[in-house]
């Protein structure tokens, strides 16, 4: 069984005030210090120099610093969904936001009008990166390149707490300093997720034909049918159907007995279906042009 031990981090010379954030199945760490400092530790397993008792693989840090100077950033680091690597994404100590790789190499930054001290929020798709400065001024904007897709205030008080996203990514819900709760429609869901896995049973082929009906009994020799239906009205089933179903059905020819249609094959054809990827690509989130205000309280 495995041993779990402390390793005590000799030297310190940081503090932190968030949470670390992990991937990578545990062996990459990424945190904020002292100094306006994002690090990463980037694992491997059995590696002894990756271990996080080591010095930190890559760091990035801000410039010019916070007041005070060794003020670290404020909350932890938002990830993309690659489990490996993961892009992140933080406000700093300053009025600036900022978007990394795994490695700590900048992707863009963007200058606020206030601190940014709750945790950001990534689309399910990765596309979207939405944080909230301290004045309840709240961005959403592309992930990948930094470009601004809107902007709008939450309410008339600063947010300094956690917001929250719909697990679709179609609301965020943000809390403010006096009270209220905002609901906001940020983006449209598809209509369906892609599956992880073919469909159980195959989709059935139609049918050539009608629906099969249960066959009536022995029509009459004479040359037109009975004059009423006996006690519940039953529908006459034709050999085919029909070209123009408000034509009446000719009479059977006298003599003769109504065949019923051969039945159906036994199962339907399965439509062959491709091979499903180990990882579906999630669905792309339609974003809106700006917030829709949805509820409060």
């Amino acid at each position: 069984s495995a041993t779990l031990a402390v390793h005590p981090l000799n030297n310190v010379t940081w503090q932190s005030v968030s949470p670390p954030k992990f991937a990578n199945n545990g062996y990459n760490m990424y945190f904020t210090v002292s100094r306006n400092q994002f690090r990463a530790w980037n694992g491997a397993p059995g590696v002894r120099q990756t271990q996080f008792d080591r010095q930190a693989s890559h760091q990035y840090g801000v410039t010019p610093r916070g007041n005070p100077t060794s003020q670290p950033p404020f909350a932890s680091l938002a990830l993309s969904s690659d489990p490996i690597a993961p892009n992140l994404y933080g406000g700093s100590a300053i009025q600036r936001f900022v978007a990394m790789d795994s490695t700590m190499n900048v992707l863009w930054e963007f200058n606020t009008t206030s601190l940014v001290v709750t945790e950001a929020m990534v689309s399910p798709d990765d596309t979207v990166v939405y944080f909230v400065e301290e004045n309840g001024l709240v961005h959403s904007m592309d992930a990948l390149t930094g470009v601004e897709n809107w902007r709008s205030f939450a309410g008339n008080s600063p947010v300094r707490s956690k917001f929250a996203q719909s697990s679709d990514g179609t609301f965020l819900y943000i809390g403010d300093l006096s009270g209220n709760v905002i609901k906001w429609r940020v983006a449209t869901a598809p209509t369906s997720m892609p599956s992880a896995s073919p469909t159980p049973s195959p989709t059935p082929m139609p049918t050539a034909g009608p629906t099969p009906a249960p066959i009536p009994q022995t029509m009459s020799p004479t040359g037109s049918p009975s004059s009423s239906p006996s006690g519940s009205p039953t529908m006459a089933i034709t050999s085919m159907p029909t070209v123009s179903p408000s034509m009446v059905p000719s009479a059977m020819p006298s003599g003769t007995t109504a065949v019923p249609s051969p039945p159906p094959s036994p199962g339907p054809t399965p439509i062959p279906t491709a091979a499903p990827t180990p990882r579906p690509s999630p669905a792309i989130l339609q974003t809106t042009p700006g917030p829709t205000t949805s509820g409060a309280s």
